[in-house]
């Protein structure tokens, strides 16, 4: 059975695991039938040469159990799967895949009859372009998981999948230290056609690199919309300015949605050397950058407060901005939530309702309102800048460095963190407009 995948981030770093070619391969696939239905075991197996694997399949009449154990030290990825199909007809599949050019230890346990199965495992990534991701396909919906890095990172993956007449997630995933998916986030994917996604940078060496998470619940008789990317074709960088220069992530906000910001003002945000004024100042002008693109359209509500009751990080239907201490060298991220139960058709195209957005900035880095302080080789970041970018991928638009498609141009907000800039891009006026109208 084909899956068919929503998850623009599964698109994006699946285009990093293009590049591992690790040194040798195993494909295996095993099944058996019964007279109530079939079941099935596969596996490809990429490993580099000092890597390790053990995988262990059992069948009998109408059922299959595995345990799978694999290592890599070097280019590796793995992907192993359990399926069935009952006498009428109706299956199932499990699957999951993890790729990386570093450290990979990967374990999982599967059993399945012809009615359903359960895949519980446990991953953990370490080195460049890390890739995870898990699937259940059930007659009554599909529910997956994608999460990825992009240069020298680390990644961690306790999640299980189960399938019946129905699929299911659970359990939890980091990225550069920030916790991407937990048991908040598996049950409110289980409400129905909803989804989440999470997008943030992180500090390697001297450069920013991109980290993310997306999941999604589709229901078996909604239609799945795909991200759209624009097109460069130049094969160097620099600030070219094209207007083709960006993703659309699939989801958008009803026509002039007046988004309400909230700032949190706590004593995280003062630590920084921050007042909840300048944090204001700089969340509205970055909200402002954005209105002023779409004429016609009141993207931001003109007033964004501040206050020590709201959170960000979980879903409360509260757009907030927050400070908080990540573990990690991530620099910070965004959390969408959105629903698929009742799409938008805008201009001929397809999108999510988009329900939330929050955005978290890291307090292991520092943070000015102030332009001139702000320092990548000091890593001391502008607000402004970030808030920019981050309320791009509230409005629906994605990153558009480190792709080979259209990586190239430095000039948009939603591209390559180089330098403090507060402005839009033509592609970034492109991509919005796009969305929302001219």
């Amino acid at each position: 059975m084909k899956f068919e995948t929503s998850l623009a981030l599964l698109a994006d770093v699946l285009l990093l695991s293009s590049l591992l070619t690790p040194a040798c391969g195993i494909t295996s696939s095993f099944g058996t039938e019964s007279s109530t239905g079939a079941v099935c075991v596969a596996g490809k197996y990429d490993l580099d040469r000092s890597g390790s694997l053990t995988d262990r399949t059992s069948l009998g009449q109408g059922i299959a159990s595995r345990n799978l154990q694999a290592g890599g030290g070097g280019r590796s990825s793995v992907t192993d799967s359990i399926s069935g199909r009952d006498g009428s007809g109706q299956g199932f599949s499990l699957t999951k895949t993890a790729s990386v050019d570093g450290s990979l230890q990967t374990s999982s346990s599967a059993a399945a009859t012809p009615e359903g199965g359960v895949l519980s495992q446990n991953t953990d990534l370490s080195g460049d372009g890390g890739l995870f991701a898990i699937q259940s396909v059930s007659s009554g919906n599909i529910v997956a998981a994608a999460a990825g890095y992009s240069g020298d990172g680390e990644l961690a993956s306790s999640i299980s999948a189960a399938a019946a007449d129905r699929s299911a997630l659970s359990g939890g995933a980091q990225v550069m230290g920030v916790d991407c998916f937990d048991q908040q986030a598996a049950d409110f994917l289980s409400s129905g056609d909803l989804g989440m996604t999470v997008s943030g940078l992180y500090q390697s060496g001297d450069e920013l690199q991109r980290f993310g998470l997306s999941a999604r619940n589709a229901e078996r008789s909604g239609r799945v919309s795909e991200a759209t990317y624009g097109r460069i074709t130049t094969g160097t960088y620099g600030y070219y300015n094209e207007p083709s220069a960006f993703v659309i992530q699939g989801y958008r906000w009803t026509d002039n949605p007046s988004l309400k910001l909230w700032v949190r003002q706590d004593s995280a945000l003062t630590g920084e050397g921050l007042t909840a004024a300048a944090a204001v100042g700089s969340l509205s002008a970055a909200a402002e950058t954005w209105d002023g693109a779409v004429a016609g359209q009141s993207l931001f509500n003109d007033v964004v407060s501040a206050s020590t009751s709201v959170n960000a990080d979980r879903y409360d239907r509260n757009n907030v901005h927050a400070w908080k201490y990540v573990a990690s060298s991530a620099l910070g991220y965004s959390r969408t939530w959105y629903t698929t139960a009742s799409p938008m058709t805008v201009a001929g195209r397809r999108y999510n309702r988009a329900l939330e957005s929050d955005v978290v900035y890291n307090t292991r880095w520092g943070w000015t309102t102030d332009k001139s302080r702000a320092s990548v080789s000091r890593k001391i970041y502008d607000v402004q800048t970030v808030a920019t970018h981050e309320l791009g991928h509230t409005l629906g638009l994605g990153d558009t460095y480190l792709n080979s498609i259209y990586k190239w141009d430095l000039s948009q907000i939603m591209g390559f963190y180089d330098a403090p800039q507060r402005e839009l891009g033509v592609g970034d006026k492109t991509g919005i407009r796009t969305i929302y109208g001219n």
